[in-house]
């Protein structure tokens, strides 16, 4: 008897307790009452209820102070809005940020003290350093734009900036430039456009290219209803407005009839290429008589820029012409090949014999060489890409007919692109809301919340996931009829042990399941409106509690289970219920 008087005394102080954690839930405001009337109420001792609240009491609170910004986080924004506000404004002002960045690689100069006067001076070594600051600088505002023509327009601002500024610079300090310097000047400054224009272009393909990739990730990461959404505009976009007329530009045109015809392209270009060499050191570019010796020297530097422009041109334009990197790298190899084979001509100059035998005797320089070529083809074809998305683009805005069906069938492909033969399960709890009614808000969120975990772990556990749950239901779907009634099976079977063990509810926990096996187009998982999970669903409700019906398309997976059909069919489904719904 003493025994049993404790137990009773125990049982009768927990359900006090919870009555007054319950109360206090409710009514927050009483935690301020003293602890003997509250110990009085509920029939607590008085100890446990001062320690309780004590307790309560002590938990750490987040204060206003916390969710302050700090110092630190406050400079960092700005900065970060500094940046993104001088990004900006580069992208929008590519030819006059390109002057600055020039400007400043100049002023660094000028403040080093470069001398190119003085190779042997340390000053000397400052000139490196204001050229590595002009090219990341203009590479950086190309970046940013990400258009090829503004990387040539800049490259010829920024050199025209640093030739004028140097010539500023001399006459300023009395050193007037001769005839010949003059001459020589612009040919170093076509030289040092070229290659200025070789990196701006470089990086703004770099920029463009990862534009493209940005978007290209955007559009993949779409979910199905946002691909739904864009169909149907397109489609309204297709049927009410007008089409702008698009014209390519004369350029475009020209290219697009030589692509079809790019092998022989690159064959001629490296005809010329080598053609070109050869004439340039034809005779060893003699002085002709009467002319000045200086100005005689200035001939092969001439002639040498002009080669140089050309090739570097044309191994870039002879990969965009090709179109795919794969083309391009065959173009770039093909002119590489042809024009290399120009040197075993005999031509008999000495300068030509000079040359074959540096190129011969030096194959390290002649494998670079082919390494930068095939990647300057390389980057024109990743051009032509980076032109077709704009030019699609373009025709998308103009409402061009063409552009827009042909976006819409990429759409219509990609929804349909993945499907899978799946198997459904829909199960719903029985009298859910007369089992809330008058309960515990916390006992009816714990024992839903086990009710899901059961339903997710049986799903798991028979390699099937869980589409989407509500409190009283869940949607679930497998690859096989199998794995569905097996789980199905399993859930009723292991609820009488829930009810027992995990419901915390006065009413048990019964519940109908419907399974239907069909056709899914998409990402299952992203499927939220689909005709199997619609039948499965309204299957359900016509199983009793406790049981589990299945459509015909399921029952013929399973030729070796038992079911009874039953007399009404459902959205045009015959419906069967399983005769053994339990394990």
């Amino acid at each position: 008897m003493h025994d049993v008087g404790e137990k009773s005394g125990a049982s009768l102080s927990a359900e006090a307790m919870v009555r007054f954690a319950a109360h206090l839930r409710a009514m927050p405001a009483d935690q301020m009452e003293s602890p003997h009337a509250l110990s009085e109420r509920f029939g607590i001792p008085i100890e446990v209820v001062r320690e309780a609240l004590a307790f309560a009491g002590s938990m750490p609170k987040r204060t206003e102070s916390d969710t302050k910004p700090k110092a630190v986080s406050a400079i960092l924004d700005s900065a970060a809005a500094l940046l993104r506000g001088t990004s900006l404004w580069v992208r929008d002002h590519p030819v006059w940020s390109s002057v600055f960045v020039v400007l400043c690689a100049r002023i660094v100069l000028t403040l080093g003290g470069g001398d190119l006067q003085d190779p042997g001076s340390s000053r000397v070594l400052w000139i490196p350093v204001a050229g590595l600051v002009g090219l990341l600088g203009l590479s950086f505002v190309n970046y940013l734009r990400a258009q090829v023509r503004y990387a040539i327009v800049t490259a010829f601002a920024g050199s025209a900036t640093w030739v004028v500024t140097g010539a500023s610079a001399s006459l300023l300090t009395g050193k007037g430039p001769g005839a010949t310097d003059l001459v020589l000047g612009a040919l170093a400054g076509i030289l040092l456009t070229v290659l200025v224009g070789g990196f701006t272009t470089v990086a703004a393909l770099l920029g463009a290219y990862y534009q493209m990739v940005k978007v290209d990730r955007q559009d993949a990461a779409l979910c199905r209803q946002q691909l739904l959404e864009r169909v149907f505009d397109l489609q309204t976009r297709l049927g009410s407005d007008a089409p702008r007329d698009y014209k390519p530009s004369p350029l475009r045109t020209r290219v697009l009839a030589l692509r079809g015809r790019w092998l022989w392209c690159a064959i001629g270009v490296g005809a010329a290429l080598g053609l070109f060499s050869g004439l340039a050191t034809l005779g060893d570019l003699a002085p002709e008589r009467g002319s000045p010796a200086q100005m005689a020297g200035i001939v092969p530097i001439a002639v040498g820029v002009g080669l140089i422009l050309l090739t570097f041109v044309s191994y870039p334009l002879l990969g965009f012409i090709a179109g795919t990197v794969a083309r391009a790298a065959l173009a770039s190899t093909l002119v590489f090949v042809i024009s290399s084979a120009a040197y075993c001509l005999p031509l008999g100059s000495q300068a030509w014999t000079a040359m074959i035998h540096e190129y011969q005797s030096q194959p390290g320089l002649s494998a670079g060489m082919f390494g930068l070529f095939l990647v300057l083809g390389v980057l024109g074809s990743v051009g032509a890409r980076i032109e077709e998305r704009n030019a699609h683009r373009i025709r998308l805005q103009m409402q061009d007919h063409a552009a827009i069906l042909g976006e819409i069938i990429r759409l219509q492909q990609r929804l349909k692109k993945d499907f899978a033969n799946v198997c459904i399960l829909v199960v719903d709890c029985v009298g859910s809301t007369a089992m809330k009614q008058g309960a515990d808000d916390l006992s009816v969120e714990y024992s839903f919340r086990s009710f899901q975990n059961l339903v997710a772990k049986v799903v798991t556990k028979n390699s099937g996931t869980i589409h989407h749950a509500a409190g009283d239901g869940a949607v679930a779907h497998f690859t096989s009829a199998e794995s569905a009634l097996l789980a199905a099976r399993e859930i009723q079977t292991e609820l009488s042990e829930f009810n027992r063990i995990e419901n915390r509810l006065a009413s048990p926990f019964r519940c109908r399941i419907g399974l239907h096996s069909g056709l899914v187009y998409g990402n299952v998982d992203d499927v939220v409106f689909t005709q199997v999970i619609d039948i499965a669903a309204h299957i359900e409700k016509s199983a009793p509690a406790g049981g589990i019906v299945a459509t015909e398309a399921v029952v013929d997976q399973l030729p070796s289970e038992q079911f009874a059909q039953l007399a009404d069919e459902i959205d045009g489904q015959k419906v069967f219920i399983a005769l053994h719904p339990t394990l």
